[in-house]
């Protein structure tokens, strides 16, 4: 039996490193033993060569994309958006589900209420969370699927007028 490789994502879209370092560290402090089964897909304006070296490092293979429109031609099976500010919905969270990518969420903001199950969101103050959940998907990938049965009634719609696909 091949070894089994998850396809994350990581856009960033806000100005500040907060976020993007947050994210790196739960990367790089994860088991390297569950983070080597990860192919990250990255999208970041912020990230510099140390940042993508480190992470590289500590997952099986970095992609750096140009933009977010890339992702549509990737295997792309979860974005990660670690939500560590108290905001409502993150832009990176309707660029994945917009793709209809599902997406695993800090446990700040509104981005956890758009699915009603536990196994896309995490404690941010717990880094071990993060890791749980990324072991559960990588050996269990058809949990993925639970992220559609278990949206907010009110997601599609949110997304369709967040990106104005309705507007004439």
């Amino acid at each position: 039996m091949g070894k089994k490789i998850l396809n994350i994502a990581y856009i960033d879209y806000l100005n500040t490193r907060e976020e993007l370092n947050y994210f790196k560290n739960l990367i790089i402090n994860a088991n390297i033993a569950v983070t080597k089964n990860v192919n990250l897909y990255l999208i970041s304006h912020l990230a510099t060569e140390n940042d993508i070296l480190d992470l590289q490092n500590n997952v099986n293979t970095v992609f750096v994309l140009a933009n977010s429109s890339d992702i549509e031609t990737q295997n792309i099976q979860l974005g990660i958006v670690p939500a560590i500010f108290e905001e409502t919905i993150a832009q990176s969270t309707i660029e994945f589900l917009s793709k209809h990518i599902p997406v695993l969420c800090g446990n700040k903001g509104g981005d956890c209420e758009l699915c009603k199950s536990e196994l896309f969101t995490f404690d941010t103050e717990n880094p071990n969370d993060f890791e749980e959940k990324l072991v559960n998907f990588i050996n269990n990938p058809d949990l993925l699927k639970e992220y559609w049965l278990n949206l907010h009634e009110l997601t599609d719609e949110f997304i369709k007028e967040s990106l104005l696909l309705d507007a004439k």
